[in-house]
């Protein structure tokens, strides 16, 4: 894009030198599509403050173990196919049992809209390039690979619709399952030519899509330059969609705002909008034996401290291999929401600045330029480092 700006410009100077007459260039395609701190486009995500993040994929038919040849466990989540070294013969034969009967979108979409979550981003793509969707790009799928022939991610957008919930899309750059998304491949064009026609359903096929949650970008080949050129492609299908920095490399410019992730940093980002991104656990996606819950307490510092910083709170939920959120990932969440944290934090229409007040022994509250009253949240108050 330099190059070409440089050339644009020595053609406008020639141009103007040999008749006098100024010469007016066409608008270039390297520039923001809107201020994201004012936009009307970005208004909902800020006001918002609270998302649902959903990782479920066919990692979570492992239930985050993983017997090997010899006998021993090894244990993980949505990594577990890398991490335990998972030939690809066991890890596709997984497929063929995966039957997540008990997904319900009208309940998943209602237990985020009840904890006063105003968004929800689901994964449709992990690293293992597993699509929770009918793609037509591939037969590595739920549809195809599986006995469970829904489309989840419609039923999603129909519950999300009904609710007044606004549904985002999780999708990995980074797949270990095509050939030629490996480091070394001689034809990786052929996978982002693959990539950008799964975006298109994703984007054309389940109505508006209000945020598309990019991740795996650190991996090579992919560079700053093939995410402009992504980012230049998704907007040109939809226009209103919010996009992540780490459609690229989580540079400033980058997408709509940054993801730092399992941490709230110790101050926001100039010149950029931020959602912290956390487990509500230890684990992404599913694994039986993690049930080290955060507590109603630590969520709500959470949310507060992170809202207070005009900051963004994804709050990650797991569903088991059936399909269903563990009981106490539900009840906690809804819990710690409705303490009285979404008429603090919602909305702002400047950014506020964190005031730790006074309150009785063992407790503290946040004050922000939009609230006058403050629950008071037992405790210390929120750590702003990582969690």
């Amino acid at each position: 894009m330099r190059l070409r700006s440089i050339l644009t410009s020595l053609i406008l100077c020639f141009t103007l030198a040999l008749t006098g007459e100024p010469v007016w260039a066409e608008p270039g395609d390297n520039y923001a599509p809107d201020d994201v701190f004012t936009s009307a486009r970005t208004q909902w995500w800020r006001d918002g403050r609270f998302g649902m993040f959903m990782h479920f994929g066919l990692y979570s038919a492992f239930r985050g173990e993983y017997r090997r040849p010899d006998g021993t466990i090894c244990r993980d989540a949505e990594w577990i196919k890398r991490n335990c070294a998972i030939p690809w013969t066991r890890y596709e034969a997984k497929a063929t049992t995966f039957n997540p009967s008990g997904f319900d979108a009208n309940a998943a979409i209602s237990a985020a809209k009840t904890a006063g979550q105003k968004y929800f981003v689901i994964t449709t793509k992990h690293h293992d390039g597993f699509a929770m969707w009918p793609t037509k790009v591939n037969d590595w799928n739920i549809h195809d690979r599986t006995p469970f022939k829904r489309d989840i991610l419609a039923e999603l957008a129909t519950a999300a619709h009904a609710q007044g919930v606004k549904l985002g899309f999780y999708y990995s750059i980074w797949d270990w399952h095509d050939p030629d998304a490996q480091p070394g491949s001689t034809d990786y064009a052929a996978y982002v030519v693959r990539m950008k026609a799964q975006l298109k359903e994703l984007l054309t096929n389940y109505g508006d899509i209000a945020v598309l949650w990019f991740d795996g970008e650190w991996e090579d080949p992919w560079t700053a330059q093939e995410g402009a050129r992504l980012e230049e492609y998704v907007r040109a299908l939809s226009p209103t969609t919010i996009v992540n920095n780490r459609v690229a490399k989580r540079g400033i410019s980058d997408g709509d705002y940054g993801t730092p992730e399992q941490e709230i940093p110790a101050a926001p980002t100039d010149g950029q909008l931020w959602e912290s991104c956390m487990t509500i656990n230890g684990t992404w996606g599913y694994a039986a034996y993690d049930t080290n819950y955060k507590s109603t307490t630590t969520l709500t510092r959470n949310l507060v401290g992170i809202a207070a910083s005009s900051g963004n709170y994804l709050l990650n939920v797991g569903p088991d291999e059936k399909g269903v959120i563990p009981s106490t990932t539900s009840s906690t969440g809804s819990r710690g929401w409705e303490t009285g944290s979404a008429r603090t934090v919602r909305p702002s229409t400047a950014p506020p600045t964190p005031a730790w007040s006074p309150n009785p022994p063992g407790a503290w509250s946040v004050a922000t330029a939009t609230s006058s009253t403050h629950p008071s949240i037992p405790g210390p108050p929120p750590a702003q480092h990582c969690i």
